[in-house]
């Protein structure tokens, strides 16, 4: 066999060398290829699943806003395009709102939470504290009103949304996060509306037992007008801190599914707009 010497060793070397690099060359390629494939297919993927969200969103903006149906009423699962939407809807004026329920409320949220940095009423004075530290004082003006409708409340800073509460000294993300199924700040009249609060709410109400919770769910099977009479007569004991008038901002639960694997879930606050402006305005969005 012939020995490759000199230059004809120095060729075969070179070309050797040149064949390897276009080797790894074309496996990179390959690699890249596969690679920007695959992120297209999953950006994709992700574009499918917000637009059943958004979807999803309207159709329950929809129901709520358009057809002026209850939040229980509205549709549950069904389907969209090549995916699923399930829906689930509550009224606002369901919780506590940190900005205009009064102090034993705040108070009886922070107990049902199981609050352990704050006792109940230190949580509900640091809250209002919060809340009205921009206010000029007591003496300056006309008191702050409290009615049952969002034009009785004037304007005021305090909190924007309940993850405020990591400004309050000594709140834990955790005691938040157990606080946040209570309270809401989208509920100007500060009363809870029996007709839509959860029984958590409910009985955190002061005075409220576990009959009165059970009584206030049979009520929303009655006709409005009967089931506000109800209530007055259920809740005596706490008829300033509650009312039977639904408001006009709703959370939604919306999750999207395209497959066993590939799911998206949002939480949205979603409120009425003017007409002139937009069909709705969405003012928290939880992944």
């Amino acid at each position: 066999m012939r020995r490759v010497r000199g230059r004809d060793g120095f060729i075969l070397i070179a070309t050797l060398g040149v064949l390897a690099l276009l080797a790894s060359l074309a496996g990179g390629a390959a690699l890249l290829t596969r690679g920007a494939h695959d992120g297209v297919r999953t950006a994709s993927e992700v574009l499918r699943l917000d637009a059943l969200v958004r979807a999803g969103i309207d159709l329950a903006a929809y129901q709520l806003l358009g057809l002026r149906l209850p939040p229980d009423r509205i549709a549950g699962e069904i389907r969209l395009d090549d995916g699923t939407v399930r829906i689930a809807a509550s009224d606002e004026t369901g919780r506590i709102d940190l900005n205009w329920s009064d102090p034993a409320l705040l108070a009886a949220a922070a107990r049902a939470a199981g609050l352990r940095s704050l006792p109940p009423a230190a949580f509900a004075a640091a809250a209002v504290a919060w809340r009205t530290r921009n206010e000029p004082p007591s003496g300056a003006g006309p008191p702050a009103r409290v009615g049952d409708g969002p034009a009785a409340a004037p304007k005021r800073e305090g909190f924007r949304t309940v993850d405020d509460l990591r400004w309050l000294p000594g709140l834990s993300a955790d005691e938040i996060a157990g606080l946040s199924d209570l309270l809401t700040v989208h509920n100007p009249s500060g009363r809870v509306n029996v007709l839509a609060a959860p029984d958590a709410v409910l009985l955190a109400l002061p005075g409220a037992t576990p009959r009165m919770v059970e009584e206030a769910a049979a009520l929303r099977r009655l006709p409005p007008a009967q089931a506000a009479d109800q209530v007055a007569r259920i809740f005596s004991g706490s008829s300033s801190f509650v009312t039977a008038k639904p408001g006009g901002a709703f959370r939604l639960r919306v999750e999207a599914r395209r497959g066993p694997a590939s799911m998206r879930a949002v939480t949205v606050v979603l409120i009425g707009s003017p007409p002139d402006e937009a069909p709705y305005f969405l003012t928290e969005w939880r992944d």
